[in-house]
């Protein structure tokens, strides 16, 4: 894999050290990270784990082997990882980042979209 987006926006953990010691927030540079100017102070910042969720209700359980299963309604999705601390730290007013590279499929979307929505900074996904 090539992580070198992801690579340049670990002046963070640093950041994040020192700002625990402090209790200061945390400062990312998640739009321009080797710039140094304008820095976003954020409350709460995940790297990785952004995934999502996929539910599947089937017939029954256990699970034969060999035997297939009927579903007993569509998949549901949901972000999931990572994500779910992001989700619920902003509910409770937090500002929050995720750092992470995904996808630019229909998932990767989904994700990002749900992100947004409960506005969770996603400029560094």
């Amino acid at each position: 894999r090539h992580y070198s987006n992801i690579a340049s926006h670990l002046s963070f953990i640093t950041t994040s050290h020192r700002a625990h010691r402090s209790h200061q927030p945390t400062s990312m540079h998640a739009s321009d990270p080797g710039s140094g100017s304008n820095p976003k102070q954020y409350d709460l910042v995940s790297f990785g784990n952004a995934v999502v969720d996929v539910l599947i209700g089937i017939s029954s359980y256990p699970i034969r082997s060999g035997e297939h299963q009927n579903l007993t309604q569509p998949p549901t999705f949901s972000p999931g990882g990572a994500c779910n601390a992001l989700i619920v730290g902003s509910r409770l007013g937090l500002s929050t980042a995720a750092i992470d590279r995904i996808g630019s499929d229909e998932l990767g979307n989904y994700l990002t979209t749900s992100l947004q929505t409960e506005n969770v900074d996603t400029s560094a996904l």
